[in-house]
């Protein structure tokens, strides 16, 4: 049993390991391939980095880092793709 949950934890340790950070930060959090779907724990901001889009879908956020822009990207040709009414505001 102790080596099934070694060998478990092992291969978490890889999959979290893997990830691909991206030159995209919201709120200070930097995007990668593990948060791209769920972007400050809401599945309403999200990143697609084949066509290299940011969705923000209907939603109201004040950013809860001071200083901080709510987006900051270094990737060239970056789509901000709007859907609804969005408020972004930072702190």
């Amino acid at each position: 049993m102790k080596k099934i949950f070694s060998l478990f934890m092992m291969l978490c340790v890889a999959i979290a390991a893997s990830a691909t950070d991206y030159d995209l930060w919201f709120d200070g959090v930097r995007v990668t391939s593990s948060n791209a779907n769920k972007i400050h724990d809401s599945s309403f901001i999200t990143y697609n980095a084949s066509t290299k889009t940011l969705t923000l879908n209907g939603i109201g956020f004040t950013g809860k880092t001071t200083g901080v822009e709510v987006i900051k990207s270094n990737i060239d040709g970056l789509t901000i793709k709007v859907i609804g009414k969005v408020d972004l505001t930072s702190s």
